[in-house]
């Protein structure tokens, strides 16, 4: 039974009723009619419990039908959404993997035009049903980016999110991973729009992958409640460059943007760190920071020195108030043994350390929580060292 049975009005009546109740508990209860496809419904009941918390705009459009809960899981944001809708405008966009349709319906906020393609038709229809509410000026594609691209109109962004053909695989997101073959369709998309934009996982590797794409304008690598979430990557068909600036981006929930640093590596690269140890206040970049390899770029902005060259930590003696991360003030330094800590119970960061948290925390014997922050990292010197901390809120 598809999916189409969740618009009966009943079964909608009964989803609603039971929208925040615990599914495996629901699941034991009895069931309204033998006849109702009780997994589908559990699932829809779970999959908007999720987006509740993570399409809340799409939650409250009572005619929406969502996609499985795993799904959900794993489509973009409302924030990551909304803000990659922000960067382009015009008059079409093409999404070429429009899935569950979270970009496609950001997209429609700024395009007058907008082409949804989605290979499984199943996924497509449900597109068209949600679409017909959320954007009915989108037009509906049940084809794969390859299809579609060889008849496809000129328009002003393509948008792209590969997946890996092996959900099961860990580690660095490579693009000759993913389908569909973004590197395949680079040519032909170059004909058919001026800009692309491709999605990737934040666990890709920026340069090798600016170097493969070519032409890479802009790197956008997003942050929400304070975990990476996207490292977006702009070509542009026009232009030429083996320099494109990259964006660390902090977004609130609307997708606005509340931090920000953008610079170029060739500039960054040329800047000389100023190393120091540990003095009284302590500075963890943000994750967006982190991965967009910004180091050079804050120890350029604001007065700190970096710990030391692969250690990711910043130090001053004065408190700067608008460090883009975590601020800690610094209570004492201790040799990585259980005899010079002073602590049972604090959080343990490991920054260019020869031991896993976990492994340092069993040999120290430190349980998990409190108030005290410890950074177990190596300095300039290349002594091991952890730093004592508390957070200052």
């Amino acid at each position: 039974m598809s999916w189409q049975v969740l618009s009966h009005p009943d079964i909608q009546a009964f989803i609603r009723k039971h929208e925040t109740a615990d599914v495996k508990t629901l699941a034991l209860k009895p069931w309204p009619d033998d006849h109702w496809p009780k997994a589908i419904i559990l699932d829809q009941i779970k999959a908007r419990q999720k987006a509740a918390v993570k399409m809340p705009q799409w939650h409250q459009d009572p005619h929406i039908i969502f996609p499985p809960a795993d799904i959900v899981e794993q489509a973009s944001s409302t924030a990551t959404a909304l803000y990659k809708g922000s960067l382009f405008s015009g008059a079409s966009c093409a999404d070429l993997t429009a899935g569950c349709g979270m970009d496609s319906w950001a997209f429609g906020q700024s395009f007058k035009t907008l082409h949804c393609v989605e290979r499984d038709s199943n996924a497509a229809q449900m597109l068209e049903h949600n679409f017909k509410t959320l954007r009915p000026h989108a037009k509906i594609h049940n084809a794969s980016a390859e299809e579609f691209i060889k008849t496809m109109p000129h328009v002003d962004l393509i948008y792209i999110d590969p997946q890996r053909r092996n959900d099961q695989r860990r580690g660095i997101f490579k693009l000759d991973d993913c389908s569909p073959n973004i590197l395949d369709l680079l040519p032909p998309l170059k004909t058919r729009t001026n800009d692309i934009l491709i999605k990737t996982s934040p666990m890709i590797d920026i340069d090798s992958t600016c170097k493969i794409l070519e032409n890479v304008q802009n790197v956008y690598i997003t942050e929400h409640e304070g975990q990476c979430k996207e490292a977006l990557f702009h070509i542009s068909a026009q232009t030429t460059t083996t320099d494109p600036q990259i964006h660390a981006v902090r977004l609130n929930h609307d997708g606005t943007v509340y931090d920000s640093l953008s610079f170029h590596k060739k500039h960054t690269n040329a800047l000389n760190f100023s190393y120091k140890n540990p003095q009284k206040y302590l500075y963890e970049p943000s994750a967006a920071y982190q991965k967009s390899g910004a180091m050079q770029a804050i120890s350029d902005k604001f007065p700190v020195a970096k710990i030391a060259p692969d250690t990711h930590l910043f130090t001053s003696e004065t408190h700067i108030e608008n460090f883009p991360g975590r601020t800690f003030e610094v209570t004492g330094m201790h040799t990585p043994h259980k005899k010079s800590l002073p602590f049972k119970k604090a959080n343990l960061t490991v920054r260019n350390f020869p031991s896993s948290v976990e492994d340092l925390r069993k040999k120290l014997k430190l349980s998990e929580g409190g108030e005290d922050y410890l950074f177990a990292c190596t300095l300039e010197n290349n002594d091991k060292i952890i730093i004592s901390t508390r957070k200052i809120l």
